[in-house]
């Protein structure tokens, strides 16, 4: 289950900011109105060991859904889409 735990909006950067509770995994989310992009940060046992990431940028909702395996990770990204 997919819980969006916090929820922000800076105007000045078209930017909306999400973050996302799954069982194992905190995830955050940023979308650009402006650009189109979408920033995903999965926070898992892998990114504790590293530190210091900040995820990964897509052009579209749907590019970053196709980039991972995790149906955790899916699922979180179509909450945001739909939140839109």
């Amino acid at each position: 289950m997919i819980q969006i735990t916090e929820k922000s909006v800076n105007n000045e950067w078209n930017t909306t900011y999400y973050e996302l509770e799954t069982e194992k995994k905190s995830i955050n989310i940023d979308y650009n109105s402006e650009r189109g992009t979408v920033r995903v940060l999965v926070k898992n046992a892998s990114h504790n060991a590293w530190r210091g990431s900040f995820g990964r940028e897509f052009d579209s909702f749907q590019a970053a859904i196709d980039a991972y395996k995790s149906a955790d990770v899916k699922e979180a990204i179509r909450t945001v889409q739909e939140d839109i």
